[in-house]
């Protein structure tokens, strides 16, 4: 799937659970500052803030070899 933006590149859209969610605030360890939006151009109107955790899998038989394969929602 190719991967959407909110209306800039810096903030990715992921569909979590049945919902659509920008990823922005990234840490090396987890989004801090991510919100639900209607689509690519619409924030939800609830104006709730969520920390979005990856969860990872190793792919393959290098050890740098890992997808998302879930996210924790907080």
């Amino acid at each position: 799937m190719k991967t959407i933006y909110w209306q800039d590149t810096d903030i990715r859209i992921e569909c979590i659970e049945g919902a659509l969610y920008a990823l922005y605030g990234w840490n090396g360890e987890k989004w801090l500052h991510c919100w639900k939006c209607i689509d690519r151009f619409t924030a939800d109107p609830d104006g709730k803030e969520y920390e979005v955790r990856p969860i990872f899998e190793q792919v393959g038989e290098d050890e740098d070899d890992i997808d998302i394969v879930g996210y924790e929602i907080a």
